[in-house]
């Protein structure tokens, strides 16, 4: 008889929790080595279950009202950094508009590096402002506005 992919689809849960025969294990093992690209998917599989393990739902009203004040904080949070980057990118503006009020030519004018740049950071700090009132922990805007939770690890800030 030979084994598909449906049948060992079925019993992946069981070997993953080590509720399996030796035999069992033998034939799953036997066939991921026979179908790589399928090891690789119950790979992922068994990462999945064991972060939703790692991670499982708050059992008590105390878990579940402390997971909704953690949630309402992180909103609340996320407006205040947003317009903290839109303060940064306003002080970045006028900054770079006093280099150009310093190194002022009539030759150059208006397309001063420094008037180029202020400009282009008071706008970034204006849109960044604004979205600062729509931006949600599941909010597309997050990234739009370098948010998001990725954006966040990298320049070492930390979610709560």
């Amino acid at each position: 008889m030979k084994i598909t992919r449906d049948v060992i689809y079925d019993v992946l849960p069981a070997y993953f929790a080590n509720e399996v025969s030796a035999d069992t294990r033998a034939l799953i093992e036997e066939f991921f080595a026979t179908d790589p690209e399928f090891r690789r998917m119950a790979a992922r599989f068994q990462t999945l279950l064991e972060d939703e393990r790692r991670h499982p739902e708050p059992e008590t009203d105390a878990a579940r009202e402390r997971e909704a004040f953690d949630r309402a904080r992180l909103a609340a949070d996320l407006q205040v950094k947003t317009r903290t980057a839109a303060l940064v990118s306003a002080a970045a503006g006028v900054f770079a508009l006093l280099v150009a009020l310093l190194t002022w030519n009539k030759l150059m004018g208006f397309f001063n590096p420094g008037v180029l740049l202020g400009v282009c950071f008071l706008a970034g700090a204006v849109v960044t402002f604004v979205s600062s009132f729509y931006v949600k922990p599941e909010s597309r805007w997050r990234a739009l506005v370098g948010l998001d939770d990725e954006t966040l690890k990298s320049l070492g800030g930390r979610r709560r």
